[in-house]
């Protein structure tokens, strides 16, 4: 029989590089910030975010994708209705994942309300990817940060075409300093505006690829900015503090972050972004690879 409620957890992740600035090519880092989400049977689909304080509807036409993701993966009807509730540490609309982590979080929860255990990493990334399309909620498939929310290390991806290579991370890189600075939905962002910088982009992407990461992350920033009408002056400060590994703007933006090689290093750089832009900022672990995901193949048991 199956559970009467379902549980489910993803985590925030660092743009690396943006797939949208790229043309498709996209890196991200696992994150320690964390969402979760608990579902239940419902008439009709409704649910409820407490977002580090902030109460807010959850989309019901969210809840329906995710809905009819993991129903299709399950080869079973969809359940036509979900009661959720999340609680997550993602800033909103931050370029930190959080819409990626949500649509995992709440993947996981549904399978789990049926009765079975959530695929392993690719396959539940690719659900991800699914849901979030359905929902409106990626542009360019953003297979990257459906793996990184769900995964450890670093993922490089060609969106949404297949995944490039997974990677440990940047060396040395074992803390992220973040500066939020407000909010920018995805529904405010084009392809158009990163015409003038796609040769920079295009560079990021490359040097993503061949596993150089934390350069990637600096002309990705440079990218951005160009794009955005962003200083760059706060990364390239941080850059020259000891113990920093990389820094960059985070996913579309307009969150910046420094990683660095300890807490203590990274909460001098979440110093210097807050008096740089005026933000309140956080300092949370990169979370590496240290163990094999504890994650099956497939359903626990046979479908229906």
């Amino acid at each position: 029989m199956a559970p009467r409620r379902g549980w489910g957890a993803a985590h925030a992740a660092v743009g690396l590089v943006n797939a949208i600035a790229s043309g498709g090519v996209g890196a991200a880092a696992a994150l320690g910030l964390w969402t979760r989400a608990a579902v239940e049977p419902e008439a009709g689909y409704r649910g409820v975010s407490l977002t580090r304080g902030e109460e807010l509807g959850i989309d019901p036409g969210l809840l329906r994708a995710v809905d009819e993701a993991s129903a299709a993966w399950l080869g079973a009807p969809p359940l036509h209705g979900l009661r959720a509730r999340v609680w997550s540490g993602i800033p909103l609309e931050a370029g930190l994942k959080g819409s990626s982590a949500l649509v995992n979080a709440l993947l996981e929860a549904v399978i789990r309300l049926r009765g079975y255990e959530p695929p392993g990493l690719q396959e539940l990334a690719r659900l991800g990817v699914e849901a979030a399309r359905a929902a409106g909620l990626t542009v360019t498939g953003a297979l990257d940060d459906h793996l990184s929310v769900s995964g450890c290390g670093a993922y490089v991806t060609r969106n949404p075409d297949t995944l490039l290579l997974s990677l440990p991370g940047i060396p040395g890189a074992r803390y992220a300093a973040i500066a939020p600075r407000g909010r920018l939905s995805i529904a405010r962002v084009s392809r158009t505006v990163y015409a003038a910088s796609r040769r920079e982009a295009l560079l990021a992407a490359e040097l993503a690829a061949q596993g150089r990461l934390a350069e990637a992350a600096v002309v990705n920033a440079a990218a951005l900015a160009a794009s955005q009408g962003w200083s760059l002056d706060p990364i390239l400060r941080a850059l020259r503090l000891p113990g920093v590994a990389a820094a960059g703007v985070s996913g579309k933006g307009p969150s910046m972050y420094v990683l660095a090689v300890d807490e203590a290093s990274a909460a001098r750089a979440a110093e210097l972004l807050a008096q740089a832009t005026g933000s309140e900022t956080l300092v949370a672990p990169l979370l590496a690879c240290t163990q094999p995901l504890k994650r099956g193949p497939g359903p626990a048991r046979e479908a229906p």
